[in-house]
């Protein structure tokens, strides 16, 4: 996990998030969270409480969408 923590765009993030708002904390999990349910475990709560993030990008015009998707529902296209 260290490592992670060293990429540039993870150090980029945290620092934006710093500028932001110095009161938030991020929060450094054990365990994998590859999946709602691994993060839900790993923080000791419901699935629903964990929110996934999933990126569209259109063909024809190139655009990206964000969802932001309770972890406990699905999303399709």
């Amino acid at each position: 996990m260290p490592k992670l923590l060293e990429r540039k765009s993870v150090i980029k993030v945290k620092k934006y998030l710093e500028y932001i708002d110095n009161s938030i904390k991020l929060i450094i999990l054990d365990e994998t969270a590859r999946t709602a349910k691994d993060a839900a475990s790993s923080l000791n709560k419901e699935v629903g409480a964990i929110v996934k993030s999933l990126l569209f990008k259109t063909k024809e015009t190139n655009d990206y969408y964000l969802c932001l998707v309770s972890g406990d529902k699905y999303a399709d296209t």
